[in-house]
C-alpha cells in the first residue's frame, strides 16, 4: 500500500517543503503515465493531507513528476492589481488580493490583523506571494507578523502562538538524530502529520521537509 496518494493514484515518493512564511511545496513521482494537472490533493495515509495545484508538472517512462505548491487555485504567481488604497483594512487588500489570484483567506486568519486601518496603501508591480510578504512586512501591522499557506490550501495571516503539535515520543514519532548546532531533528514516523507554527514537546518548528519512499522521513528546523 503507498504511503500518499496524488488525487487518488499512488505516490511513489515525494518530498513535501513547508515554510513558516509563504507557501509549502511538494516534488512527487506518480504512478501514471496519464499526467497530472490541475488542483491537486497530495493525501498522506493516516497523515496530512495538503491541497495545491500543479506548477510544473511531465511524463517519463510512464510515471508522472509533479511540482505541487500551496494554494487551491494556484493563483499565488499571478500578478497583483496595481493600485492605490486610502482609509482602507488590511482585509480589504487582503481581499482584493484573493479574488485576484482565486485564492481563498482562512477562517483562522487573526480578525485583529485584518480590521486594522491603513491611511494609505500603494500596491506595486509585482505577483501575489510577493504582495503577501510586503503587506506583511508593514511596521503598522506590528512586529511578528506572517503569512502562510495551511494544508488545506487558505491563505492564513497572523501572529505565530505555536499552539501544541499534540505528538509525543515514542508513541508517534522516534528521535532519530539531533543537531542543536545546526537547529534541527530528524524525526521517524509511519506517517508525517507535523508541519510549521507548532511547538513538538516544547520546541518551537519553523521549517519541515517530509522524505516518502519506502519509509517516511522528517526533518524539523526550530524556530530561533
Amino acid at each position: 500500500m503507498a504511503l500518499a496518494s496524488v488525487n487518488g493514484i499512488d505516490v511513489v515518493s515525494a518530498t513535501i517543503r513547508m515554510p513558516l512564511v509563504g507557501a509549502w511545496s511538494a516534488d512527487a513521482v506518480v504512478d501514471s503515465a496519464a499526467g497530472v494537472t490541475g488542483a491537486c490533493t497530495l493525501a498522506l495515509d493516516g497523515g496530512l493531507t495538503l491541497v495545491g495545484f500543479a506548477a510544473r508538472a511531465g511524463v517519463f517512462l510512464e510515471t508522472s513528476y509533479v511540482r505541487i505548491t500551496g494554494g487551491a487555485a494556484g493563483g499565488l504567481a499571478k500578478p497583483a492589481r496595481v493600485q492605490h488604497y486610502r482609509g482602507t483594512t488590511v482585509r480589504g487588500i487582503l481581499g482584493e488580493l484573493m479574488r485576484t489570484s482565486g485564492e481563498t483567506l482562512s477562517s483562522t486568519a487573526d480578525p485583529a490583523i485584518l480590521a486594522l486601518q491603513l491611511v494609505a496603501w500603494t500596491q506595486q508591480r509585482q505577483t501575489v506571494r510577493q504582495a503577501l510578504s510586503s503587506l506583511v512586512e508593514d511596521r503598522r501591522l506590528g512586529a511578528g507578523v506572517s503569512w502562510r499557506v495551511l494544508p488545506d490550501g487558505t491563505i492564513w495571516i497572523g501572529t505565530e502562538t505555536w499552539p501544541d503539535a499534540g505528538l509525543t515520543a515514542p508513541t508517534d514519532y522516534q528521535e532519530i538524530v539531533e543537531l542543536p548546532s545546526e537547529g534541527w531533528v530528524d524525526l521517524g514516523s509511519e506517517v508525517p502529520r507535523i508541519g510549521p507554527g507548532v511547538s513538538l514537546e516544547g520546541r518551537r518548528i519553523g521549517y519541515v521537509e517530509h522524505h516518502l519512499a519506502e519509509t517516511v522521513r522528517s526533518r524539523a528546523w526550530i524556530a530561533g
